[in-house]
């Protein structure tokens, strides 16, 4: 009976869990950082934080380990975190100063823009809407008016160069653009395939743009459709889940950084179409 005891005892030590949860914010304001990656290096444990920035994870196996929270806007963050008998749960507060990303410059794209920077938005590029289908989706045309090609990023699920929105009686039915949080193991950054060039003077069909509306776009109301082409400079485009260091992320995805600082940088409105059922 004893050597049993002793047994049982000896297992559940071997075999205790402990929690960790905790709460990641701006040093400076304070605000919640959402969906910030949370790792527990030495163990195949990780999550994000929620949308008031906090996050948990549960049932640690006793050991030593190293909490990283990496991110590309911010200070990187680790803690080295010990749980056994005497330790089972962390609960901790975490503020992260704000950091300038790296952002590599090129002096011909850089060039480029310049010249591009010398006539307004609107007399280098024009959009025309060509049709809207049942489910929302927005069919245009892209035209370059300037002597300079441009070069257009294509909408994605996760990354939105442009925004449909759809008006039935005066009010928006076009719901906000898709959450960081559902972008997970989804397709968040540009590539070749993505990367558009409108020759001088030419114009392309523009790929469809979802609306994500929940309204179809059908029945007896009708509708005022506009187009919104807006692309912020490289340092304000970020993709959801960056667990690397800006310069090595540069390194690995260097392509993905050209098609940034080459795109058109502005932003272009369509005229306002109305649809009659």
């Amino acid at each position: 009976m004893k050597i049993l005891l002793f047994v049982i005892v000896l297992f559940s030590e071997l075999t205790y869990a402990g929690d960790l949860k905790g709460l990641v914010l701006n040093r400076k304001s304070k605000q919640p950082l959402e969906y910030v990656d949370v790792i527990l290096k030495g163990s195949n444990l990780e999550t994000i934080t929620d949308s008031n920035g906090y996050f948990m994870i549960k049932d640690i196996p006793n050991g030593q380990y190293l909490l990283s929270i990496p991110t590309m806007l911010h200070e990187k963050y680790e803690e080295p975190l010990n749980f056994d008998s005497m330790i089972s749960e962390y609960d901790l507060k975490i503020l992260l100063e704000k950091v300038v990303p790296y952002v590599p410059r090129d002096s011909v794209i850089e060039q480029y823009h310049s010249n591009l920077n010398s006539f307004s938005p609107n007399e280098l590029l024009e959009i025309k809407i060509d049709s809207i289908d049942a489910n929302g989706s927005v069919y245009s045309t892209f035209e370059n008016l300037s002597a300079f090609p441009i070069y257009v990023l294509r909408t994605i699920d996760c990354f939105s160069s442009c925004r449909v929105n759809i008006y039935s009686d005066k009010k928006e039915i076009t719901p906000k653009v898709i959450r960081i949080a559902d972008c997970v193991g989804m397709k968040t950054h540009p590539d070749s395939t993505d990367f558009i060039k409108i020759s001088p003077h030419s114009e392309i069909n523009y790929p469809a743009v979802k609306s994500y509306s929940s309204i179809p776009i059908n029945g007896s109301n009708d509708y005022e459709v506009a187009l919104t082409y807006n692309y912020k400079r490289p340092e304000k485009i970020y993709g959801p889940k960056f667990t690397y260091g800006a310069e090595a992320f540069y390194k690995i995805y260097k392509e993905t950084f050209y098609y940034y600082n080459m795109a058109f940088r502005s932003e272009i409105k369509s005229k306002i179409i109305r649809y009659f059922n």
